[in-house]
């Protein structure tokens, strides 16, 4: 009901004092806690400050296989770079590893492909191949039934072997 009641500008000075009080706290526990807040805060929260905070209560989630919450964090970091219009392939391949360690194969797929395309617009072949090749990884989930393939992962990488 208070919440409610806020403007938005309101609601993003109030995130802002939050994750102000949450940078003075040890870093055990409330990485989750400062990304949210910073992230809310928009502008407000402080040039980075935002993107810093969500990669990093991602590292961390990772060290604690809580790969949802990884791709989460990434999620929003890709967000905050791209709105930003910096080059979120290399975020991208790391969201596509976090989704595909959490099981959600579409979202994995979805984020690799994009990052592939944009690293190819960009002309970057590593960081094409990079994201082609988590395609390619062991993992306990397969991308498809047995015995199938993707075509368009195929070419892709036939583009990236010949390009």
């Amino acid at each position: 009901t208070i919440v409610a009641g806020l403007t938005r500008l309101q609601r993003a000075r109030l995130h802002r004092a939050i994750a102000r009080a949450l940078e003075g706290l040890p870093p055990a526990g409330r990485l989750d806690a400062l990304a949210h807040h910073s992230y809310l805060a928009g502008p407000f929260a402080g040039e980075g400050s935002a993107l810093r905070h969500a990669l990093a209560a991602a590292a961390a989630a990772r060290e604690r296989f809580a790969f949802v919450t990884a791709a989460e964090h990434v999620a929003r970091a890709v967000e905050l770079t791209d709105g930003a219009g910096d080059d979120p392939s290399a975020l991208l391949v790391e969201l596509g590893r976090d989704r595909r360690a959490a099981g959600d194969l579409t979202g994995a797929q979805a984020a690799l492909s994009r990052a592939i395309t944009l690293a190819r617009e960009r002309g970057d072949t590593d960081r094409a191949a990079d994201a082609a090749s988590v395609f390619g990884g062991v993992a306990l989930w397969n991308w498809r039934a047995y015995g199938s393939s993707d075509e368009t992962v195929i070419e892709r990488l036939d583009d990236l072997l010949t390009g």
